[in-house]
């Protein structure tokens, strides 16, 4: 993701996926990253129908170079749709990319 300009909000810009659970689970998820100065993102969980609502969220601090970030523990509620999502809405400009993201399923 090339960054020219903050935003004023998180979801400014975003990347997501989308992906079903058949009932409450415990997850995991983690990624790797590059990015071309130090800087910032909001990593979420949240439900995939409706206005966004929040199930997890962590801002995750990004060194300059390489680096990763895990969340070991992330509770879902219960049945439905949901949304992994990367937001880039409040990060400085530069570049960051995103790789190797697995979500697991306990």
């Amino acid at each position: 993701v090339k960054i020219e300009d903050t935003g004023s909000v998180d979801k400014d810009a975003s990347l997501e996926w989308a992906f079903p659970t058949d009932g409450p689970v415990l997850a995991s998820c983690g990624f790797k990253y590059r990015a071309s100065c130090a800087n910032t993102l909001e990593f979420r969980i949240e439900n995939g129908s409706g206005p966004a609502k929040e199930v997890f969220s962590e801002s995750v601090i990004l060194g300059k170079g390489t680096g990763q970030a895990s969340f070991p523990d992330i509770r879902i509620p219960g049945k439905g749709e949901w949304r992994l999502v990367f937001h880039f809405g409040r990060s400085l400009p530069g570049e960051i990319v995103i790789d190797d993201v697995k979500l697991e399923f306990k």
